[in-house]
């Protein structure tokens, strides 16, 4: 559990980064994507430095999305409705 929220932790500098690089459509259907990958990874570890080093990514892509959709969504609110 400490492992995916120091991931989930982490990316939230990560999300941003990539939202202002690439865009934030393509890092929310990254961040969806990667996400699934990455939980299905964790669903075939069995050993426990595994499991922590997988549960830390599976944290670090399934939360990169809340950046992106957090400015994605100030993007298109007008300032008088925020």
């Amino acid at each position: 559990m400490a492992a995916y929220g120091a991931g989930a932790l982490a990316a939230s500098v990560l999300g941003g980064h990539l939202a202002d690089s690439f865009g934030r459509r393509n890092t929310i259907i990254l961040s969806t994507f990667s996400g699934a990958v990455a939980m299905l990874l964790l669903s075939q570890m069995s050993r426990l430095p595994l499991v922590l080093v997988v549960a830390f990514l599976t944290g670090l892509t399934a939360d990169c999305y809340k950046p992106a959709s957090s400015a994605l969504l100030a993007d298109l609110v007008a300032p008088a409705h925020r």
